[in-house]
């Protein structure tokens, strides 16, 4: 009877432990688990380290279509990280002549990315397929930390300045683990990555490793003439 009363003990004792197990997997987003606490956790390293792989995010498009970063290799990425409510960031889309999204705030004078391309570049989207546009949305129009933008922002942004009629331009829908202080820190300018997926020069925030334009821009002609 006392070995019978000890194996019940010890399969209560299991069960009670295996029960905790499952809820803290799930309070961190484990197990399959789609807690709020996993999406403040990069599954990556975050931010992006010049010199290094960029992180292969797995995001929504604007039409809702998970793309994966990886899906590009072989290609030039200009990678734009974004505040919708970002004077810079509305500029570099085409605020001047579409107007800022939602009301936002346009730097005037700044130029599109369009500009930009053509006069640092020596081309433009569109022109060479293995150059892509990546527009990372990483702040909603709150421009505040941990506020991701909504599935409908992304839509409405892309409509707004006409980019999903673009096949050379990507806008994905960054997450929460994105909205964070190292994401903030990068809105706004914009990074360059190889046809290998790695960070080559970076030229984001308001202290940029490299000059956006001359040295981040510059470098796509020679990128692009590097082998896959």
């Amino acid at each position: 009877m006392k070995n019978l009363l000890a194996v019940v003990l010890v399969l209560v004792a299991g069960l009670l432990v295996a029960r905790r197990v499952k809820q803290a997997r799930d309070a961190d987003g484990g197990g399959g688990s789609s807690g709020a606490a996993a999406a403040e956790k990069p599954a990556h390293a975050w931010p992006p380290v010049k010199g290094e792989p960029y992180p292969d995010l797995a995001l929504e498009d604007h039409e809702g279509k998970t793309v994966r970063l990886s899906s590009l290799r072989g290609k030039v990425l200009v990678i734009e990280p974004i505040g919708l409510a970002c004077p810079a960031c509305n500029a570099y889309a085409g605020a001047e002549t579409r107007g800022g999204f939602r009301g936002s705030g346009v730097q005037t004078g700044l130029g599109s990315i369009d500009d930009h391309l053509s006069r640092w570049a020596n081309t433009s989207l569109g022109v060479d397929p293995d150059l892509v546009l990546v527009q990372l949305l990483l702040f909603d129009t709150s421009s505040s930390v941990g506020n991701p933008p909504s599935a409908e922002d992304a839509r409405e942004w892309a409509e707004h300045f006409r980019l999903d009629q673009r096949k050379s331009v990507v806008v994905l829908r960054g997450t929460r683990a994105l909205a964070n202080g190292g994401g903030y820190a990068m809105v706004p300018g914009f990074q360059v990555v190889d046809r290998k997926g790695v960070l080559r020069f970076d030229g984001s925030g308001h202290q940029p490793a490299d000059d956006p334009y001359r040295t981040v821009l510059g470098s796509i002609p020679d990128l692009l003439r590097e082998s896959p």
